[in-house]
């Protein structure tokens, strides 16, 4: 139709989120992002595009509807099984990419000590068995969430030789903690 505007005439204001890092609620608790932003030239009823894309790569898509004066804003909500890791947020308006945001959900609540462990393991100071003790304690504080895990399970587990890189780069931080946690998961999964 002739009254809708041309996307090369849209303007924008990049969207921003309310924190670039958020620490992920434990047990039955929830936390909100909030992302929001402008489209300027905003046509009435023309809604934009929200795609968001989780640290494992699914992605969700969303509608909404800004305000009259283009205003949008879209809430996505964290609770104790959300995936660590960064997310990003993708905009768009009109089949047009009006920007992007991104935003880091980790678990600050790892006890120091783990990082030591890591860090011991990883230079050969402590064995397997006291490093998956370590991995087992953060099973059952729930500290990584793995609910079909047993015991024994972890116990028939083989760290590889490569996850001595993670546990030495995550101990100077140079991976994030959600990347090892992630290195984590993949292991126990893979057995």
């Amino acid at each position: 139709s002739t009254d809708r505007p041309s996307t090369s005439s849209i303007q924008f204001i990049p969207p921003n989120v309310n924190a670039e890092r958020f620490t992920i609620p434990k047990f039955s608790g929830s936390i909100d992002v909030l992302v929001q932003g402008t489209i300027a030239n905003y046509k009435d009823g023309v809604p934009v595009q929200v795609t968001l894309i989780k640290p494992d790569l699914s992605s969700q898509d969303f509608t909404v509807f800004p305000t009259s004066q283009g205003s949008y804003r879209a809430i996505f909500t964290l609770n104790a099984d959300s995936i660590l890791g960064y997310y990003n947020v993708h905009i768009n308006y009109l089949g047009s990419t009006q920007g992007k945001v991104s935003f880091i959900v980790d678990n600050p609540i790892f006890p120091s000590w783990i990082k030591n462990d890591a860090e011991d393991w990883s230079k050969r100071l402590i064995g397997d068995s006291e490093f998956k003790a370590s991995i087992e304690y953060l099973i059952d504080e729930n500290i990584i969430s793995m609910p079909e895990l047993t015991e024994q399970d972890l116990e028939t587990v083989i760290i590889p030789n490569w996850f001595r890189n993670n546990a030495s780069w995550w101990a100077v931080d140079r991976i994030s903690e959600a990347d090892f946690i992630n290195g984590i998961k993949y292991i126990v999964e893979q057995g």
